[in-house]
């Protein structure tokens, strides 16, 4: 998983101001329920906390939907029925006193009803999620499940928000202080442990900092010791915790398999599966990185390394297939190549094999970040019930795509270079529903990576386009 780049990199501040004490937001037990932030009557947002009045034994849940008397009725009897079972939101609640706070482990849904109610006292409160007023930073470090030393998090979304510095928030329901400081333009948000003794349990994430809403699933503090460093084999440096290939533009890392955040020249990168590649890199050249990685319990490396990369070396990739289309077989079939390098590459030096053989590609120069879709002659662009192809995407004609078609049912293709070397391969995958590609989610994602491909999002395809794999 690739992130937005640190402003700088990450790590514990060792001068900050004292730490405040921390006081809990006023409530008023005759005012019923409190909603925080606050909204208008009647609403909530969809990152939120419930402050109430309840006695320590009562039983109060956050439900979806609207409560009929019988549920109601059931709830006060503590028999629930799995109807309204699979309807409790995910929640924890702790207490001062007679003042309770209830907070969802998951993003309320916009326009849906919530209701909150008691055993002992029915319905508290009927609210309706509301539009919230500040963009939302989904959890991407450490990864959900992974356990993590509770130390440090990372928050990120998709589009920047205008935010810098740090202020001090503290993590529910402890109160335990951590810095928020936005990182990669805005795009992300980093909690830092403010003490050195911090606390281990479930802990959960302000509901905002800096002007930023976060996705509120527990943090999974728990202990646990770091990966070692692996020993590199043959040609592979040490960068980092990891071992590295470097090719031309490009360096491909081996990791010792256990999720890594990694800091490299200020790029964030998420290596979950043993294995992230490095791109951006001028080939034939000398190279510095600043290097910086922590595991989900403790820092691992900070530090620069110095290598040389190689000569530009062609890197097209087979990104898409389209086996199955809603339109007419084989002649509405295609694949898609992209040139994942930084040089352009003549498509006739390379030949696509599948299970029934191979076909030679023609002369097209196929320039660095473009695509070409190979069709057979017959292959009308603009016509039929299929996704069209990206304005100016090139049509690159083939006698033929497989013995007789490709396969609906999924076969292994492979680029070819003419001395043999196999330059990209595309997994046999299940049949594809009609008018639905089979999709890599990168150009830079490995063959072998089987969460790497899989069935297209809608539209179906993206012929000529970054392709957009469905979850």
């Amino acid at each position: 998983m690739r992130l937005p780049a640190f402003a700088a990199v990450c790590g514990l501040a060792a001068c900050r101001p004292p730490l405040p004490d921390p006081s809990a937001s006023p409530t008023d037990a005759d005012a019923g329920v409190v909603v925080e932030p606050p909204a208008d009557p009647g609403a909530i947002h969809p990152v939120s906390r419930l402050r109430f009045a309840a006695s320590g034994s009562d039983d109060v849940l956050l439900v979806r939907g609207a409560l009929s008397s019988y549920h109601l009725g059931k709830l006060r009897e503590r028999d629930l029925p799995k109807t309204l079972l699979e309807r409790v939101v995910p929640a924890r609640r702790w207490a001062a006193g007679d003042q309770h706070t209830l907070r969802p482990l998951v993003l309320l849904e916009l326009g849906e009803t919530y209701s909150l109610a008691s055993a002992e006292r029915g319905l508290l409160a009927q609210l309706v999620v509301r539009a919230d007023p500040v963009p939302v930073l989904e959890r991407v470090w450490p990864p959900m499940g992974a356990g993590a030393s509770p130390d440090y998090w990372l928050f990120c979304g998709e589009a920047p928000a205008d935010v810098t510095g740090e202020q001090l928030a503290w993590l529910e329901p402890g109160p335990h202080p951590v810095w928020a400081r936005a990182e990669g333009l805005g795009h992300c948000l980093s909690l830092t442990s403010a003490e050195p003794a911090a606390p281990v349990g479930a802990l959960v994430p302000p509901l905002a900092a800096l002007g930023l809403a976060l996705s509120p699933a527990v943090l999974d503090a728990v202990p646990g010791a770091p990966s070692a460093p692996l020993a590199c084999a043959g040609s592979e440096i040490p960068l980092g915790p990891g071992c590295a290939a470097v090719l031309d533009d490009r360096a491909l890392v081996r990791t010792a398999g256990v999720p890594t955040l990694w800091s490299l020249s200020g790029e964030l990168v998420v290596a979950s599966g043993g294995r992230l590649v490095v791109r951006g890199l001028p080939p034939a050249s000398l190279q510095t990185l600043s290097v910086w990685v922590r595991d989900p319990f403790a820092e691992l490396f900070r530090g620069e390394v110095t290598f040389a990369t190689g000569a530009p070396q062609p890197h097209v990739v087979i990104s898409e297939v389209f086996a199955n289309p809603n339109g007419p077989e084989p002649a509405a079939e295609w694949v898609e190549l992209t040139n994942d390098g930084s040089e352009s590459v003549d498509l006739s030096l390379f030949e696509l094999r599948d299970q029934g053989g191979a076909v030679a590609l023609p002369p097209y120069v196929l320039a660095p970040g473009a695509f070409a879709l190979l069709a057979r002659s017959d292959y009308e662009p603009d016509t039929g019930p299929d996704p069209k192809p990206f304005a100016d995407t090139a049509i690159v004609r083939v006698k033929a795509l497989g013995k007789n078609g490709l396969s609906n049912s999924g076969e292994a293709l492979e680029l070819v270079r003419a001395d043999g070397v196999v330059v990209s391969r595309f997994p046999a995958l299940p049949k594809p529903k009609p008018g639905v590609s089979v999709a890599r989610r990168t150009p830079w994602t490995f063959d072998d990576d089987p969460a790497g491909f899989g069935l297209h999002a809608p539209p179906g395809a993206s012929p000529g386009q970054a392709n957009v794999v469905a979850e």
